[in-house]
C-alpha cells in the first residue's frame, strides 16, 4: 500500500510539473514549475517536524502561530502528508491545494486523516533575488472538534 501511495503522489507531482504549465498559464512564467518543489518540501518537512524548516514557506504573518501551535503539540506523530489535488490562477501566481494528513494524537495510536484547504501565493518583493511561493492561509488546527476537518 506504501509503495502505491508514493506512487501515486509522484504522478500527481508529474502531472503538475508536466501538464498544469499548459493549461495554468498563458506567458511562458515557470512559476508553475517553481510550485512543485515548495510544496513538496513543505510537505517533507512537515512530515518530519522540521518545524523551522516548514515554518519558512508560510508568510510572516503565519509564521509565528503555526510555529507556537506544532510546537505544543508534542503528542502530534504525522505519519503521511500528501497533496490530493492543485489549481493554478489563470495568472499563474496563486494556487489553491487540498491536502491530506495522516496523523495519531498519542496516546491513541488511531490514524485519522485532515483534509485541509492551503492558498499559496508567489511573492517577489526582492528585486535582488527571485521570489518565493508562501502559504497565505492560517495551518489547520488538529484538535478540531470531530468532523470539522478530520475523518
Amino acid at each position: 500500500m506504501g509503495k502505491f501511495l508514493r506512487f501515486r503522489r509522484l504522478l500527481l507531482m508529474l502531472l503538475l510539473v508536466l501538464v498544469v504549465p499548459l493549461f495554468a498559464c498563458t506567458d511562458p512564467s515557470s512559476l508553475p514549475r517553481q510550485f512543485v518543489p515548495a510544496q513538496s518540501d513543505f510537505a517533507e518537512r512537515l512530515r518530519w517536524r522540521d518545524l523551522a524548516g516548514a515554518q519558512r514557506h508560510l508568510a510572516t504573518d503565519q509564521q509565528d502561530s503555526f510555529r507556537t501551535r506544532m510546537t505544543a503539540l508534542t503528542e502530534l506523530n504525522i505519519t503521511d502528508v500528501r497533496l490530493e489535488s492543485a489549481e493554478f490562477a489563470p495568472q499563474g501566481n496563486r494556487v489553491v491545494t487540498w491536502n491530506a494528513i495522516e496523523y495519531y494524537l498519542f496516546p491513541s495510536t488511531t490514524v485519522k486523516t485532515l483534509r485541509y484547504r492551503q492558498d499559496w501565493e508567489y511573492v517577489d518583493d526582492d528585486p535582488q533575488g527571485p521570489g518565493e511561493w508562501v502559504i497565505v492561509t492560517p495551518f489547520p488546527d488538529f484538535a478540531a472538534p470531530a468532523g470539522a476537518n478530520s475523518e
